[in-house]
């Protein structure tokens, strides 16, 4: 898929913006734009079109929710294109760009059915998530399985996820451990069955048991009355004797209230009013007094000025005259030189008149103005005889022109020969151009291929253990993974048992040396009677007291027996020596019976020993064929492909290995197979442009068989052709044109001409009506015409000259007349001067009355207002007197010495009443809803002196006598309550078997979760182990190529490794060989590992699914110029197949992009 368009209709700061992604590659897009740019909201805005917008966003703050609106256009990998937009709804939110709208799943074959979680990290990738995915490998310690399957999920780190599944599990359960949540609660589950076992006892213990609890509870409830009674009578106490001080208070507070008699009741501000009043008072009589003054002092100025009041009317008149003063002087200044242009105009026109008719005097130049009609036509005329001759000769060179560049195009046309249709040929170079550089591509390909034959060569050399080839270890068998770990597992057992059976062999036998040594000890020290002897002593006894009682009691004849029985001896005394020796080993057995009883257990314990120590012999020789039949089996599992394994583990990590060269030995021979198929394209490919070329007559044999030479041949032959049939269709079209043009050429020379001789006519018509003859030519008859028109014209001038004089003449007679008729009126005197000065000695005059006349207006207009500010006054100081009087009355008073005697035993009266409202308001509280009358009844009853004591004798009985009962009562009601409710057998095991079922649903939902969580880092651990099964070798290859041009060759590549905890462990190799483990890699080179690992993954998907666009948020912010030029770089090497989408505020990193030259596949977009 891939990003065409992003439109951002309405969304955040936007409004009408838009992102332009089409090319022709998917490319790699830097969109740029300073902080506060919007970077952030374009992102978002992106994910909203994708998935919808979120149900809240603080993305509207330009835009309401309901005109938020983003759109965008999408193509397929098979050309398919959706061009959509997405509104802010609950449903449905898609519409097409006809504004119809679309099924909610018309995203799902562009997205791939991902959500937005799973879309955000396979395809997304921002700083912070960087600089995680680094810390993540080195918090991993490079476990492969763990960091290849992070990368290609888009998390950061599965250590924390891993951990925090089994720290979950870890809390609910583990073995031995008291403390996890479900072995308390089968701890408590046991408890609960022992409680409902023991809850049923006796009726009469029952009855015992409630009697005790009623006892209990009556003196219980006696001591808390007598306690509630002791609390209520000290807290009375204790009320009084707060309430004792504020009573004597408002005694006193009473008592002066008397004193003070009737108080007139005044507002709380009445003497700030009074000192207002007083204030302004004073102020508005001196703002009287001054007004008063002032208007006096006018008044006598006005009577000092005298006002020339006929000036003052005839003001417009002397204004007039004034102004046209200027207008007098000049006209008298004018008239000499205004006299002199008149008579030189006269004699200029007598002088032209002269030039064009000497026969003609001055006055009778007018004669000439009919002739003049013309004019116009003969300037016409004129202006068109030089046009009309040009559009005879241009005509002409125009024919002539045509016809010369008629023939030319002819004979060019006619050297081209016939055409040749060059489109088959263009749409073989087309074809080619298609496929890209295949040359390029394969030498690139076989380089490729030589790199994995060698890479697969030497890790056949590294793996050792067998020695076949490449192409034979596609089809060897090895044993299944399972297989491998069963019998390491197996093996392990055995040599566990064996060593297990050797160990307790040799326990035994140092058990039995023991035995026989505390045996041998035993025996030297003495002999050490036994039960056995005992019995055999007894049992000789008992034999001969029957052979005594049968001889003694019976009478028989015991000779013979007797001789058997003692042979040297009477029977009598051989039975009493038999009765002596049974008594003798009795007793020393009861002597020594502490060695006797350990004498018979050495040797019972010898016995159990040789026994056990026969039996695991057996069981270790058992062991040891079993061991050996297993050893043998394992190999059997390893001859088939001619392997003398080593030990499970290290055969699983060999494995391991050869899995992944068979991997890459599966990607040698698809990259053979694709150059196969790359060179039998390139085979037929050439073959068409050889069979085009020779078709158009450009057959010529081309050594080698690459395409680029036969390309560019043919692409020339091809831009020949097609010149030349461009240019010999340009040349009949210009044929044609040139010929139409000359056929015009013809026309236009005959219109010209034809033209001419109209011209000529009119010419000799309107040159005898002037007088002219004929053959005049334009300019001697523009100058007769201009000269007569100059003539008339400077006669013009005379005459207006003349008119103006006369009215200078009577301009200044009036001036004059009308100066002396207003001196005679305003200043008689002037009458006799010259106007100028007599009109100056007037505007002085004026200007003198203006001024005094001004100064009179202004002291008119403070007089009026002066009045109005008296008027004003007055009223505010009636208004402040009547103030003064309402003060006056409402303190009951007739002048202000009384007023101010009224405010003081006012402020005095209101002292004293807020102090007895204070008091009073805390006896109210001390109350407690009384009246102060009952709290005053109460106090007139109490001895102040003897409350103290009460209180403290009250305290004592109730802290010391009354609660350390109660306390321990209470107790005793709960224990008994708590006995008889166990006792109430059918009710309590009701209870306790429902609390059974709680315990046992709780230990079910844990147990559940338990299992969850288990399973889930069992899943998660096979997942990982099997995602790295299968995708180590190729995704480590890409990845190690990625990682040294990122690092730019600080690392020459990656490998796996087996860690001391034989893990396998990604491991950074130097170019020098040095091998360096994550934890000595810098953070910053961790993010470039992260980054190859993520980058890996998204070219190892793309080449299985369609790729996807990779949107990439300015993660280059910790990059130096050089590192950013190189992620750029490899960017730029992914654009061809992936879109990548990076938005950065880092004007460098646009710089940067410019500065690749990858003008086809990188682009750069501003905010």
């Amino acid at each position: 898929m891939i990003i065409k368009r992003l439109e951002f209709k309405a969304f955040g700061p936007f409004s009408d913006r838009g992102l332009d992604f089409d090319s022709a590659l998917p490319g790699l897009h830097i969109v740029h734009g300073p902080n506060e740019a919007g970077k952030s909201s374009a992102m978002r805005a992106l994910q909203a079109l994708f998935f919808g917008f979120p149900l809240r966003t603080g993305d509207n703050f330009l835009h309401p929710y309901d005109q938020l609106l983003v759109g965008g256009c999408l193509r397929h990998a098979d050309g398919g294109e959706l061009c959509f937009f997405r509104r802010k709804k609950n449903k449905n939110d898609l519409f097409d760009a006809k504004d119809q709208p679309l099924p909610s799943d018309a995203l799902a074959p562009f997205l791939q059915g991902l959500g937005q979680d799973l879309f955000a990290s396979m395809y997304g990738i921002n700083h912070e998530t960087l600089v995680q995915g680094g810390q993540g490998i080195l918090d991993q310690q490079g476990e492969v399985g763990q960091a290849l399957f992070a990368a290609g999920a888009g998390f950061a780190s599965l250590k924390s996820v891993l951990a925090g599944l089994d720290a979950d599990a870890d809390e609910l359960f583990r073995p031995r451990a008291g403390s996890k949540a479900i072995t308390q609660a089968l701890g408590h589950y046991k408890e609960l069955q022992v409680r409902l076992r023991g809850v049923s006892l006796g009726s009469q213990e029952w009855q015992r048991q409630c009697a005790s609890l009623a006892q209990a509870e009556d003196e219980l409830r006696l001591l808390t009355q007598r306690s509630q009674d002791l609390r209520r009578e000290l807290h009375l106490l204790e009320r009084l004797s707060r309430s004792l001080p504020f009573l004597t208070q408002r005694r006193l507070y009473l008592e002066k209230l008397q004193v003070m008699g009737e108080v007139v009741p005044l507002p709380e501000d009445f003497g700030m009013q009074r000192r207002r009043l007083e204030e302004e008072l004073r102020a508005a009589r001196a703002r009287l007094h001054g007004t008063q003054e002032r208007l006096t002092e006018l008044h006598d100025r006005q009577a000092a000025v005298g006002l020339n009041r006929g000036v003052l009317n005839l003001a417009d008149d002397i204004e007039d005259l004034h102004l046209r003063l200027g207008e007098y002087r000049k006209g008298l200044l004018d008239r000499p030189r205004l006299e002199g242009m008149r008579i030189a105009f006269k004699t200029e026109a007598s002088n032209l008149l002269r030039r064009i008719r000497p026969d003609l005097d001055v006055e009778q130049a007018e004669s000439l103005r009919p002739g003049l009609a013309k004019r116009k036509t003969v300037q016409a005329l004129g202006q068109r005889h030089e046009a009309v001759r040009q559009e005879v000769r241009q005509a002409e060179d125009r024919l002539r022109e045509v016809r010369r560049e008629l023939g030319g195009r002819q004979a060019e046309l006619a050297s081209l020969g016939q055409p040749v249709d060059a489109v088959s040929l263009l749409r073989a170079v087309n074809e080619v151009l298609k496929k890209g550089d295949l040359d390029a591509e394969l030498g690139s390909r076989q380089d490729d291929l030589l790199r994995i034959e060698t890479g697969c060569q030497a890790a056949l050399q590294r793996l050792g253990l067998w020695n076949g080839t490449l192409e034979q270890a596609l089809y060897i068998a090895l044993p299944l993974p399972e297989t491998v770990n069963e019998f390491e597992a197996a093996l392990q057992s055995a040599d566990e048992e064996l060593r297990l059976l050797s160990s307790e062999e040799d326990r035994t036998v140092q058990a039995l040396t023991v035995l026989h040594r505390d045996l041998r000890a035993i025996e030297h020290a003495a002999v050490v009677p036994s039960e056995t002897e005992l019995q055999a002593c007894r049992a000789r006894r008992e034999q001969g007291w029957t052979l005594l009682r049968r001889q003694w009691l019976d009478g028989e004849d015991m000779a013979k027996e007797s001789s058997l029985y003692a042979p040297d001896h009477p029977l009598p005394e051989a039975y009493e020596h038999s009765v002596t020796l049974a008594d003798r080993t009795a007793d020393r057995m009861y002597r020594e019976a502490d060695r006797v009883q350990k004498h018979a257990q050495l040797l019972a314990g010898i016995e159990a020993a040789e026994a056990a120590l026969a039996g695991l012999r057996q069981r270790r020789e058992a062991a040891q064929a079993a061991n050996e039949e297993l050893f043998a089996r394992w190999l059997e599992q390893w001859a088939g492909a001619g392997i003398v394994p080593r030990g499970p583990r290290e055969m699983r990590a060999w494995i391991v290995n050869f899995e992944a060269l068979r991997l890459q030995v599966e990607e040698l021979g698809r990259a053979r197979a694709e150059i196969n198929a790359k060179q039998r394209g390139r085979q037929e490919l050439r073959a068409l442009l050889d069979q085009e070329l020779a078709l158009v007559g450009e057959g010529a044999e081309l050594p080698g068989a690459g395409l680029g030479e036969a390309l560019r041949r043919a692409q020339a032959v091809a831009e020949r052709l097609r010149d030349g049939n461009a240019r010999r269709e340009t040349l009949q079209k210009a044929v044609r044109e040139l010929e139409a043009a000359a056929e015009r050429a013809e026309a236009g020379l005959e219109t010209a001409r034809r033209n001419l001789e109209e011209w000529r006519a009119a010419w000799e018509e309107a040159l005898s009506f002037m007088g002219l003859s004929g053959n005049s030519s334009p300019a001697e008859a523009a100058d007769y015409v201009d000269t007569v028109q100059e003539c008339l014209a400077k006669l013009h001038e005379e005459s207006e000259l003349r008119k103006r004089l006369k009215g200078i003449d009577r301009d200044g007679q009036t001036f004059e007349n009308r100066v002396r008729e207003l001196a005679a009126m305003v200043a008689p005197d002037a009458a006799r001067l010259d106007a100028a000065l007599a009109v100056a000695q007037m505007k002085g005059l004026l200007g003198q009355a203006v001024r005094e006349h001004a100064v009179w207006s202004r002291q008119e207009e403070e007089i009026a207002a002066l009045d109005r500010q008296a008027l004003v006054d007055r009223e505010e100081l009636r208004i402040l007197e009547e103030g003064r009087a309402a003060l006056r009355a409402q303190s009951r008073c007739d002048d202000d010495e009384c007023m101010i005697l009224a405010e003081r035993r006012f402020a005095d009266y209101a002292q004293v009443r807020s102090k007895l409202d204070e008091v009073e308001s805390n006896l109210a509280a001390i109350a407690e809803g009384g009246t102060l009358d009952d709290l005053e009844a109460l106090a007139a009853g109490q001895d102040a002196d003897a409350l103290p004591g009460k209180i403290a004798a009250l305290r004592m009985e109730l802290e010391e006598e009354i609660e350390p009962r109660i306390r321990p009562l209470a107790e005793k009601v709960g224990q008994e309550k708590n006995e008889l409710a166990r006792m109430n057998g059918d009710d309590a095991a009701a209870r306790i078997a429902e609390e059974m079922q709680e315990v046992l649903a709780r230990i079910s939902r844990m147990t559940d979760r338990y299992i969850r969580l288990k399973l889930a880092s069992r899943v998660l651990r096979a997942e990982i182990e099997r995602f790295r099964a299968a995708n180590q070798g190729p995704l480590l290859a890409i990845a190690s190529d990625l990682f040294a041009k990122l690092t730019l060759g600080s690392f020459a590549g990656l490998r796996a490794d087996i860690d001391e905890a034989d893990r396998p462990v990604l491991i950074g190799v130097r170019a020098n060989g040095l091998l360096v483990k994550v934890e000595g890699m810098s953070s910053g080179t961790r993010d470039q590992l992260y980054l190859a690992l993520r980058l890996a993954s998204l070219e190892l998907r793309s080449k299985t699914t369609e790729p996807m666009p990779f949107i990439v948020d300015d993660i280059l912010i910790n990059f130096d110029e050089e590192r950013s030029h190189a992620t750029l770089e490899v960017f730029a090497a992914m654009a061809e197949r992936t879109q990548i989408i990076m938005f950065t505020h880092q004007a460098r990193i646009a710089e940067l992009a410019h500065s690749l030259g990858r003008e086809d596949r990188v682009f750069v977009h501003g905010l």
